[in-house]
Formats: C-alpha cells, sequence, structure tokens
C-alpha cells in the first residue's frame, strides 16, 4: 500500500530484469510488520510523531515510518541525503532514475503525479524530481529527461512477489501477533481462548480435542498466524523439516493440549512422524 500519495496510474513493462530483485522488507534494525512498542525500543526517544491524512508517521533521522490502524509498520521512507546500503546494494546520494534501472531492473512501473514514483514489485518504489503534469498514462522508459531525473527518496512497502521471504520478519500480519516458536504458541492460546471454553476442550480425549479443533483452534493457528503465507512461525517449523500448515497447527493444538494436561510431549518424535508420513505418501 503506497500511503504517500494516490496512485493515479501504473504502466508496467515486460522486459525482463536486468538482475533478480531480492524482497526487501526493512532497513537497518527496522522492519515492516512490527509494533511501535519494538519500533521504539530499537530507536529510543530521538524521534517525532506526526498524523497526516489520518496516516500516523514517526519521523527519525533520515526516515519516515508509516504506522497502519494497529500501531504496526507498513511502509519505511529514507531519505536519499547520503549513500545508503540497501541489503548490499548501494544506492547512491547522486543516483539518477537511470541508475536504479541498472541496478534493479527494466520490469518497473510508476504511479504519481507530482512527483513521479519508480515502483518495484519486490516492495521498492523510488521517489524522483520528475514531475507529470498529464493526468493519463504516458510513456516514460524512452523519456530522457525522467531517465535521468535525480532519485529523492526510496520507499520500502509489502512486496507483491509470492516469496518465502515476504513476510519473515513481520511480528504482525494484519494486527494479529505472530508467535516466533512454539513456546510462545502457548502462551497466545491462552489469550485468546476463554477459560470456559478451555475447561471444556480438556475435558476431552487428546484425539477428539485434536479432531473437534481441526476447523476451529486450528483454522485459527492457519490463517491468523500466517502460515499459508509463509510467516516467521512456519518458518520455525520449516527449519525443523515441517512444512504444511495442517501437520504445524495439529502439532501447536497436541503441544497445547498435552501442557495443560501435564503430558510430555516430545517435538522431534512429531517432526519424524510427520517426514515418515510424506515420504510414504
Amino acid at each position: 500500500m503506497k500511503t504517500v500519495i494516490t496512485i493515479l496510474f501504473c504502466l508496467i513493462f515486460n522486459i525482463s530484469f536486468s538482475q533478480e530483485i531480492e524482497i526487501i522488507n526493512g532497513y537497518g534494525e527496522i522492519f515492516l510488520g512490527e509494533s511501535k512498542k519494538t519500533l521504539l525500543k530499537k530507536i529510543g526517544n530521538n524521534f517525532s510523531q506526526k498524523k497526516i491524512n489520518g496516516y500516523k508517521y514517526i519521523f527519525y533521522k533520515n526516515i519516515v515510518i508509516c504506522l497502519d490502524d494497529f500501531d504496526v509498520v507498513e511502509e519505511i521512507t529514507i531519505k536519499l541525503d547520503s549513500n545508503i546500503n540497501l541489503n548490499n546494494i548501494i544506492v547512491s546520494k547522486d543516483s539518477k532514475v537511470k541508475d536504479i534501472i541498472k541496478i534493479f531492473g527494466e520490469e518497473w512501473g510508476y504511479y504519481g503525479k507530482k512527483p513521479v514514483f519508480l515502483d518495484y514489485e519486490n516492495g521498492i518504489s523510488f521517489e524522483t524530481s520528475y514531475v507529470l503534469e498529464e493526468t493519463t498514462s504516458k510513456e516514460l522508459s524512452t523519456n530522457q529527461n525522467f531517465l535521468d531525473s535525480k532519485i529523492i527518496s526510496l520507499v520500502i512497502s509489502e512486496s507483491e512477489i509470492d516469496s518465502d521471504l515476504t513476510f519473515k520478519n513481520y511480528e504482525y500480519i494484519e494486527g494479529v501477533y505472530i508467535p516466533k516458536n512454539l513456546d510462545e504458541t502457548f502462551d497466545e492460546l491462552n489469550k485468546v481462548i476463554k477459560v470456559k471454553d478451555k475447561k471444556n476442550f480438556l475435558k476431552k480425549d487428546e484425539n477428539e480435542f485434536l479432531s473437534s479443533q481441526h476447523f476451529g483452534l486450528g483454522k485459527y493457528i492457519r490463517n491468523e498466524w500466517g502460515l499459508w503465507k509463509l510467516s516467521r512461525l512456519y518458518l520455525w517449523f520449516k527449519d525443523k523439516g515441517v512444512t504444511h500448515p495442517d501437520d504445524i497447527s495439529t502439532i501447536i493444538l497436541k503441544n497445547y493440549f498435552r501442557k495443560n494436561k501435564n503430558i510430555e510431549f516430545n517435538l522431534n518424535n512429531e517432526i519424524n512422524y510427520y517426514q515418515e508420513y510424506w515420504k510414504n505418501k
């Protein structure tokens, strides 16, 4: 979502990249999807904040951070008043549009009128000094004035590319906290399950609980904790060899049930079970 200005138009050129564009979801220690609380722990007290046109912004050094309605970082703008390192790619403070295209490739779009933004699907767009007066789409790929215009800032927002890396650092997705590991899932489930429901769950035997909650709590875990979106919780399990969201949600539910019932739970046994299951499938 581009919150700096209204999108007026977008033109995509079907030309191959000059190089593969990597997903970029943060700058330095600041990441998309992290809460304002986490952000302020990192940047300290040297910032100001302002609400502009309904959007909440935090101003920190040469960085402007836009927060969504849940006070989660949804956009990061870096003013190009010095050279910056973007995932080991150096963007010069004197960069022009043609320099950016050489680095990031020819498959770009543009949006905005005053000024025009050079836009890539990996979530990066560059604010240019070029002013487009027309309100209708115009060919810019051969416009020398545009190609020679200066880059003023770059904007990091959510990538449009389907990748394992898109949500890997997100602390929150659509306002919901994403647990970092199995231990955190227990605490987070305790927050969303009512005491009365918890007592009813624990009256069941394990198999009954798991089957009854596959489309209840299990669905909540898969959808709200971003298992289909390859969230950081999904990637934690993937690193351990479990990749199907149904399997992950069952492991989380079984851990929750057994921990409440003081029954031993062995994660390695669960991992081995699902690996063998898919091997023999």
